[in-house]
């Protein structure tokens, strides 16, 4: 599996990108990463989850995961976002990089 999280907006208005192979990661890792994508039921998720208003630096994130011959990416603004898609989401950013 290959994750891209793209994450731009925020004070500072910077972006940041961070990718993961899960075949790089240790095996709790990988499977931590997996559970937290059903948990969030990415696939099933929409291309685009905009937040209900305007809000000042905030941060919006461009996701995609790649999995055994399936790729889906979503757009969210972080307001917006399931309280199991932010757990993915900071959980990528905490990740462990890969070699």
């Amino acid at each position: 599996m290959f994750v891209e999280l793209k994450r731009t907006g925020g004070f500072a208005g910077l972006a940041t990108r961070k990718a993961i192979d899960s075949n790089a990661l240790q095996q709790e890792d990988a499977k931590t990463l997996c559970q937290l994508i059903d948990g969030a039921q990415f696939f099933q998720l929409p291309v685009a989850i905009p937040a209900s208003g305007p809000g000042a630096d905030r941060f919006h994130y461009k996701l995609t995961v790649d999995s055994e011959g399936r790729s889906h990416t979503v757009d969210v603004d972080e307001a917006a976002a399931s309280p199991a898609l932010k757990s993915l989401i900071q959980w990528i950013i905490s990740a462990p990089s890969n070699p």
